[in-house]
């Protein structure tokens, strides 16, 4: 067989490929290090040093403190007394998508927060999972800008799962104006 410029044997061309690949093709990650590969543990670890030592920062011998943004199970609302304290002697601000109803109690009890969604509304679980997951992230971003000593619910109403975040954050922030709680 006689073979032309434009044909090649097509047995001996060669295929590039990776020495330590299981697929005898390139998938475009050269130029990502294989040696960076850290566990979640390690690089959460060097994220928290990283935060700590921006938080030990000292100007003129103070020490800045930057604000705590967690949301741990013990700033919530868990027991069924606790939440009838708040339905029964809150006071409630009502919106289009939600309810807040805030409550001031009589002892020195630190910040707790509550989320409640009605089955009634959101058959699936999955869907109020992700209202309640929306919701507690509110939380735990304005939580600095709320009194210490304060209770609340966030009752969610039909509409909150196809409202946007930003819309949630605005009722959040206008509800929370409107109970007094925040005063920008």
């Amino acid at each position: 067989m006689k073979e032309t410029k434009d044909e090649k044997d097509l047995s001996t061309v060669e295929i590039k490929t990776r020495t330590n690949s299981r697929l005898p093709f390139t998938d475009g990650n050269e130029r990502r290090e294989s040696s960076n590969k850290q566990t979640p543990c390690e690089r959460q670890a060097q994220t928290c040093a990283i935060n700590i030592s921006i938080a030990n920062k000292t100007v003129d011998d103070t020490t800045v403190v930057k604000p705590s943004f967690s949301f741990p199970r013990s700033l919530r609302l868990r027991l069924k007394s606790e939440f009838q304290a708040v339905y029964t002697q809150g006071k409630r601000s009502r919106g289009k998508i939600m309810t807040l109803i805030v409550y001031y109690p009589q002892e020195e009890h630190s910040f707790k927060a509550g989320l409640t969604v009605r089955k009634k509304f959101y058959k699936r679980a999955v869907d109020r999972n992700k209202i309640k997951r929306r919701l507690r992230e509110i939380v735990r971003l304005n939580r600095c800008k709320l009194p210490e000593n304060l209770w609340f619910v966030i009752h969610a109403e039909p509409g909150i799962l196809n409202a946007s975040w930003q819309t949630i954050l605005d009722e959040f922030n206008v509800l929370c104006r409107k109970a007094g709680l925040i005063n920008d």
